[in-house]
């Protein structure tokens, strides 16, 4: 098997999963970090730019792999606020061309998973519920990279393809080290002892999914796409509900019992967004998955993690 950002949040969750599944994988990272991560020890970590395409083809050719997982992707704004939805869609196409050539060549088919998001849905009308039929309507640079990505994908025929697409919902849990996004940020803040600080009012409302539910998702929709039993190609990977971003800090508060923390809540500057619903149904009915991770206990198991690691680090210093 080979994972593409195998040492992003996702990766490092996905890979030791595989290997309890007596996987055998190669992962893909363009930037290996010193920063110790739970899949940076496999021996078979190729340090690799998908957007050099003579390197990606020379990988596939050499590992020829009957599963791959196409999770790399640049999701966080840089300093000037700009991401890089160009450079997500010529690492897919890379891939693809990779993967396509090695079929033909050598006869071998490969399946393969590709993450997207539920970012391609874009903006929603107060309590709109969106399933995979749903108009796409991407408000972000990233939301429109993901559709492109997914519109290549979609494109190849049917009799020379095996691809699964997932648009995840916002996954949270251990292990998630960019503090600019809601979870890991209040979580880091709360486990120092500093008051979390909210970037918006917390009005926005939020679908969130646990890392361990993301995890088998992926994993099973592979198990699909080798068993050819597939009928579809995009899922929905959510929850199903919404939360106000509020709540989800105060509910980190709650599970820190530190009273002598509050959370910071900036002047509304923005309309609220409108509360709606990620229809996971689909993946229930075919792939037989559905999020079992409470919010609750999953924030709780998420806020232990950043105490651990809080402790560790003052350890250190």
């Amino acid at each position: 098997m080979l994972v593409t950002g195998c040492t992003g949040f996702i990766g490092q969750h996905l890979v030791p999963h595989l290997h309890t599944l007596g996987a055998q994988v190669t992962g893909i990272a363009r930037h290996v970090s010193t920063t110790p991560t739970r899949s940076s020890s496999h021996p078979q970590l190729v340090n690799l730019d998908l957007l050099d395409r003579k390197a990606v083809q020379a990988l596939v050719n050499t590992v020829r792999p009957t599963v791959v997982f196409h999770l790399a992707a640049d999701a966080i704004v840089d300093a000037a606020g700009q991401s890089q939805p160009a450079a997500n869609v010529a690492g897919t196409r890379n891939l693809l061309a990779a993967l396509t050539d090695n079929a033909q060549s050598k006869k071998e088919n490969c399946a393969l998973v590709f993450c997207s998001s539920v970012a391609v849905y874009g903006p929603a009308a107060q309590g709109e519920t969106f399933d995979e039929a749903s108009p796409c309507h991407p408000a972000s640079d990233y939301g429109h990279s993901k559709k492109a990505c997914e519109e290549l994908l979609l494109s190849q025929p049917e009799n020379h393809s095996n691809i699964g697409i997932a648009r995840l919902s916002n996954v949270y849990g251990p292990g998630d080290r960019h503090p600019s996004r809601l979870v890991p940020g209040a979580a880091t803040a709360i486990a120092a002892g500093e008051n979390p600080v909210l970037r918006s009012d917390g009005t926005s409302w939020h679908d969130f999914v646990y890392i361990d539910d993301i995890v088998t998702a992926l994993a099973g929709l592979a198990e699909k796409l080798l068993a050819g039993t597939l009928p579809a190609r995009l899922f929905n990977l959510s929850s199903g509900r919404s939360a106000q971003a509020r709540w989800i800090v105060e509910a980190l508060l709650r599970e820190s019992g530190n009273g002598d923390l509050q959370l910071i809540v900036p002047p509304a500057v923005n309309a609220p967004t409108s509360a709606c619903y990620y229809d996971p149904s689909r993946a229930r009915d075919v792939l037989g998955w559905q999020a079992t991770t409470s919010l609750t206990e999953g924030l709780a198991r998420t806020l232990a993690w950043y105490q651990h690691e809080s402790t560790v680090s003052r350890g250190l210093n």
